[in-house]
C-alpha cells in the first residue's frame, strides 16, 4: 500500500482474567474467532509479513508467521520484540527505513479502520514533514500532531525537519491516551528503541517507546475500545452483529 512496505505483529498471547481466564485470541465476534477478525481487517492495508506472538494454543492461519518470547509471559514490550527479530529472520529488509510495522493487540476489533487511519497519517507526516505540536493543552487535537517524550507535559519541538518514528492512536476514556499498541512504527525507528531500552521483559511499553517522535491520531473513545471485560466482548458483537456485512469491522 503506497511506497512504504507495512507489515503487521498481532500479540496474541494474553488472556481475559475479567473474562474468566478466555483466551482472546479465541473469543468469538459474531461467529468468527476474534485473531481471524483483527488478521481479516489488515487486508488491503498490509501488504508485508504478518507475525502473530502467541502460545502454542492458539491456532494461527496458514501463511501467517507464528512467534513468542522466550521466556513466554514476558509482557507486551518483550511480545514485540519476538515479533520484529521474527520479521528480521524472514525477511533481511524489516529495520530498513522505508519499512513499516503495525504493532497491534489482539483485542483491537476496530483495528481494519484504525490501520487506515494510521498510514494515512504516516504518508501525510512524510509528505509534509509537519512542524511538532508545541506542547499538550489535555484535549486531543483537531488532526494529527507530532509529540515527543513520555508524558502529557509540555513537549520540546525536535529539529524541523525530522522524520516521524511512527503513528498512534491517541483515545480512550475517560480521557484520551497514547495507545502504543495501536500503532504504526518506522521499522529501524522501532528496533532502535527496542535495542536501546536493554532487557524486555516486564518493561513498560510507554517507558520504551514513549520517547519515539510518534504522530497522534485522535478518534472516538468506541473506535480503539479494546476488549477486557464482558461488556466490552458484548459491545462488539453487537457492532459486528449490526454491521452490513458480517465480516467487515464497523466504522466505529
Amino acid at each position: 500500500m503506497g511506497a512504504h512496505r507495512l507489515h503487521a505483529i498481532v500479540l496474541a498471547g494474553g488472556g481475559g482474567r475479567r473474562l474468566g481466564g478466555a483466551s482472546k485470541a479465541d473469543l468469538d465476534i459474531a461467529g468468527r474467532r476474534l485473531l481471524e477478525r483483527v488478521l481479516t481487517g489488515l487486508d488491503g492495508v498490509v501488504d508485508g509479513l504478518r507475525v502473530v506472538v502467541a502460545p502454542p494454543s492458539v491456532r494461527v492461519p496458514r501463511g501467517v508467521l507464528r512467534t513468542l518470547e522466550d521466556p513466554p509471559h514476558g509482557g507486551p514490550l518483550a511480545g514485540i520484540g519476538a515479533g520484529m527479530d521474527a520479521l528480521g529472520a524472514v525477511a533481511g529488509s524489516a529495520s530498513a527505513a522505508d519499512e513499516r510495522v503495525l504493532v497491534v493487540s489482539v483485542d483491537t476489533p476496530g483495528v481494519a479502520r484504525l490501520a487506515r487511519l494510521l498510514v494515512a497519517a504516516m504518508d501525510r507526516a512524510e509528505a509534509r514533514r509537519e512542524e511538532p505540536a508545541p506542547g499538550w493543552d489535555g484535549t486531543p487535537p483537531r488532526g494529527p500532531a507530532f509529540h515527543a517524550g513520555s508524558g502529557p507535559g509540555p513537549q520540546s519541538a525536535p529539529a524541523q525537519g525530522r522524520r516521524a518514528d511512527g503513528a498512534l492512536i491517541l483515545g480512550g476514556e475517560p480521557r484520551p491516551f497514547r495507545q502504543y499498541l495501536q500503532a504504526v512504527y518506522r521499522c529501524d525507528a522501532l528496533r532502535s528503541a527496542l535495542e536501546g531500552a536493554g532487557a524486555l521483559r516486564g518493561r513498560a511499553v510507554g517507558r520504551t517507546l514513549g520517547g519515539m517522535r510518534l504522530v497522534e491520531v485522535p478518534v472516538r473513545a468506541g473506535l480503539c475500545r479494546d476488549l477486557d471485560t464482558p461488556g466490552d466482548l458484548e459491545f462488539w458483537r453487537g457492532r459486528f452483529a449490526a454491521s452490513a456485512d458480517a465480516d467487515a469491522a464497523p466504522d466505529g
